[in-house]
């Protein structure tokens, strides 16, 4: 049980003429209490209002608190006809010359496998080759060549079953027919030549693809300087063909059943290293001199 203590009149007279400024810190005055004193009705006031706001809030459902927090004002975006694209940061930094690989033109990557001294070659050899057979000049240009090459490529991505019909008038390409007319196509097609039969020996005539080796050794030559990967991919493939040559395949199952064989090495992105176009039976890779 703690003990009672009894106080007289003096004792509580004392207590009471207790003056503030006899402070236990010394050096400190009223001034510098000043701050403190303010301090309690601020934080007075921020606890009404918080209590304010809870108050609020207990009157309204859940999910119309939550919806008004998670609402977010409407943006728009303004449409700019100048676009500037940022490079990733990746690329701020200086990298050596050969290891930068610049985005190309196709007609740049197109010549970098087929150049612009193949084109000669084929205008030299089919002029040549026109003249002693029709005794008359064909005419044809490097120019003339590329042309040519260009419009070949066009008809296989367009596909259309017959190639007069490119230039029919309820199937006309404008792309094709307004750059060369029908009969100007077919007479380049028919006499193109890469190389002078008369200038062949009889030794490289027994490679069956001997009128067309130049173009084939300049794309193999390209492939050959392509940078090498350390896995690769080893694989048979077809080229669709159906002209009657020696050297033409069937194969069942294969999207391109008939076609021109030809054994490829390629990069795991399909980039083409090395290529070898099979003859037919008895041919063999191995039989080769040439270093892959």
């Amino acid at each position: 049980m703690a003990a009672q203590v009894h106080m007289t009149d003096s004792d509580i007279a004392r207590i009471l003429e207790f003056d503030g400024n006899d402070s236990t810190v010394e050096g400190l005055s009223d001034d510098d209490f000043e701050g403190s004193q303010d301090l309690e009705p601020r934080l007075e006031e921020l606890e009404d209002e918080g209590s304010n706001d809870d108050s609020s809030d207990d009157d309204v459902p859940l999910a119309a608190v939550a919806a008004r927090q998670t609402s977010s004002r409407r943006l728009y975006f303004k449409h700019e006809n100048d676009f500037t694209p940022y490079l990733p940061g990746m690329y701020c930094q200086p990298l050596a010359a050969s290891r930068v690989n610049l985005l190309q033109e196709p007609i740049e990557y197109f010549l970098r496998y087929i150049p612009e001294v193949m084109f000669e070659i084929i205008s030299n050899y089919s002029n040549q080759t026109y003249l002693l057979k029709k005794g008359q000049n064909l005419n044809t240009t490097k120019e003339e060549i590329k042309l040519f090459f260009g419009i070949s490529i066009a008809m296989s991505y367009l596909g259309l079953p017959r190639i007069r019909m490119y230039w029919a008038n309820r199937t006309r390409v404008a792309m094709i027919a307004d750059h060369m007319t029908r009969d100007r196509y077919f007479k380049i097609r028919t006499n193109l030549k890469l190389v002078n039969d008369l200038e062949v020996d009889e030794a490289s005539k027994q490679n069956k693809f001997w009128k067309v080796n130049p173009l084939i050794k300049t794309v193999r030559k390209a492939c050959l300087e392509t940078s090498r990967s350390q896995h690769i991919s080893v694989d048979e493939q077809m080229i669709p063909f159906w002209g009657q040559v020696s050297m033409r395949q069937f194969i069942r199952g294969k999207p391109n059943p008939c076609g021109l064989k030809n054994f490829v090495c390629t990069t795991p992105d399909g980039v083409l290293l090395y290529f070898f176009m099979y003859e037919g039976k008895g041919d063999t890779i191995l039989t080769t001199n040439e270093v892959i």
